[in-house]
């Protein structure tokens, strides 16, 4: 029986960094999953400092920040919010806000392949 070794942060990896947990890059696009792009794309407009690890099996993306695990792209994206203060859609109004929010479940649920 395999024994698997919890990572601690600080230890493993960097304290404070994101590790994304994603399928392997292509050769023409980041990532083949629109939810891995939108977290990696996410993660460095709010210059939040993170490390990929490529090669996930599963469900993806999922992350690892200070021990803590979280899967599903919307979770992540509160999760970040709220541990980093950093809210890209402060300086927006409340109509940009809602539009903003239609495009984002437009192409989530919509425009997946």
């Amino acid at each position: 029986m395999p024994i698997f070794r919890q990572r601690q942060c600080g230890r493993d990896y960097p304290a404070d960094t994101v590790i994304l947990h994603q399928f392997p890059r292509g050769p023409f696009a980041p990532s083949m999953s629109p939810f891995c792009i939108k977290i990696e794309t996410y993660l460095r407009m709010a210059k939040i400092p993170y490390q990929l690890q490529n090669g996930a099996k599963g469900k993806s993306p999922w992350i690892e920040y200070n021990g803590e695990t979280l899967g599903d792209s919307k979770l992540i994206m509160s999760y970040m919010v709220e541990k980093c203060g950093i809210n890209l859609s402060m300086g927006l109004t409340e109509e940009q806000r809602a539009i903003g929010r239609a495009f984002q479940t437009l192409v989530d649920e919509r425009m997946y392949w």
